[in-house]
């Protein structure tokens, strides 16, 4: 069987951590299940924000337009950029093409299955205007002939406006098995759909703890430490706090915040 998998993983523009290792950890989840099944990722970016993809912006020219925009953190997020590919290049079996939803819609596909999962692929706005993502809904052409299945979809907060409901019922309408990642999205996908829908684990909780033994790096800190992991922004309240309950308990901080 082979299977393709939707996310938000190689094109991520703030290389978020969280989103990389739930793809990996579902792709090597469905291998391990089933000696038969072949699992790709779709390599597939959104197409009003391809300029803050660094594999969309190769070469020199890439860099100058990187460095332009952030001097301050372009050392930085070029070595991230680089470990992070170096990353999905060692552990992860990706399309050799990069997909667009046009270049995706149009492309002849040869999945027996096609599997939506995980992060906030639901959400409406998505670094858009024009509402929901058909493609994280798996409604395109290319994919009219396979089984379709969601596997822990994100809505963030759960909110749809008024009139966007309509869409999002037809939406559901293209998937064959829905699941969703938060117990309160439950309760909201079942009021626009009569399919069953399953509360289910993040992908990450998918594999045990020695399947991750191959790519732990080395432990930075031999005390004991409070981790701190923002992909989005630098919540100075949440860091603050965080401090506050270091020092009462005696912890290091150690802090990835990718701003």
């Amino acid at each position: 069987m082979k299977i393709g998998i939707l996310s938000l993983n190689t094109n991520t523009p703030s290389f978020n951590y969280g989103a990389l290792l739930h793809s990996y950890a579902f792709q090597r989840y469905l291998e391990t299940i089933d000696k038969e099944i072949d699992a790709e990722i779709i390599d597939y970016v959104k197409e009003n924000i391809q300029y803050m993809y660094r594999s969309l912006c190769p070469g020199l020219k890439g860099v100058i337009r990187r460095f332009l925009r952030d001097r301050k953190n372009f050392i930085n997020n070029e070595i991230k950029f680089i470990k992070y590919m170096n990353f999905i290049r060692k552990n992860m079996k990706v399309t050799s093409t990069k997909y667009t939803i046009r270049t995706l819609n149009d492309a002849k596909l040869d999945y027996d299955t096609v599997i939506c999962e995980s992060d906030v692929i639901w959400k409406p706005y998505f670094c858009s205007t024009l509402g929901f993502d058909k493609t994280f809904f798996l409604a395109l052409d290319s994919m009219k002939n396979m089984r379709k299945i969601a596997y822990a979809p994100s809505m963030e907060d759960g909110y749809i406006e008024d009139k966007l409901k309509p869409e999002f019922k037809n939406l559901l309408k293209n998937i064959d098995y829905i699941s969703v990642r938060e117990s309160y999205e439950k309760n909201i996908v079942e009021k626009f759909t009569s399919k069953t829908v399953t509360h289910v684990l993040d992908p990450v909780f998918l594999l045990e703890e020695g399947d991750y033994k191959n790519i732990i790096g080395k432990r930075l800190t031999n005390k004991k430490y409070i981790f701190i992991y923002m992909p989005v922004d630098a919540n100075q309240k949440l860091i603050n706090e965080a401090y506050l309950y270091a020092k009462a308990r005696n912890l290091k901080v150690i802090e990835i915040t990718l701003d």
